[in-house]
């Protein structure tokens, strides 16, 4: 098995070749040290090469779609949590608000017990003053 950066090229000639990557039709793997081989004995196994260049496709298919695949993962995680903290805030939004009614209430009912009270009083003081009109009268 070939490493997984291992590149070819073929170069069919019944000459001479200088070893360049113009003579191979450009670079077939950009940065990496290169060798150039003669094989007129046919030792190097092309269907071999091809077929380990393949894999290493595969592989590297299969390691880009587990990237993938984590990186949805993690995506999905980070939505379920923003979903799950937006369902918590409406729930703490609903819940000020109920209280803010309930305070509301409380604060109404309070007010109309004291106009009450008043009421009350303004009564007694104007029974009183009825009173003392009455017995001011009779005297």
């Amino acid at each position: 098995m070939m490493s997984k950066n291992y590149r070819y090229k073929e170069k069919y000639n019944n000459g001479n070749l200088r070893c360049v990557s113009k003579t191979f039709g450009g670079n077939p793997n950009r940065g990496i040290y290169k060798q150039c081989f003669c094989d007129n004995i046919k030792f190097i196994n092309i269907k071999k090469i091809k077929a380990d260049a393949e894999y290493n496709r595969q592989q590297e298919l299969i390691r880009r779609n587990k990237r993938r695949l984590a990186l949805l993962a993690i995506q999905r995680r980070r939505r379920l949590q923003q979903e799950k903290e937006r369902r918590e805030r409406l729930i703490r939004q609903r819940q000020e608000a109920e209280k803010r009614r309930q305070d509301n209430a409380a604060r109404m009912l309070r007010a109309r017990q004291r106009a009450e009270i008043i009421r009350e009083k303004e009564a007694v003081h104007v029974k009183e003053v009825e009173n003392r009109e009455k017995l001011r009268l009779d005297e």
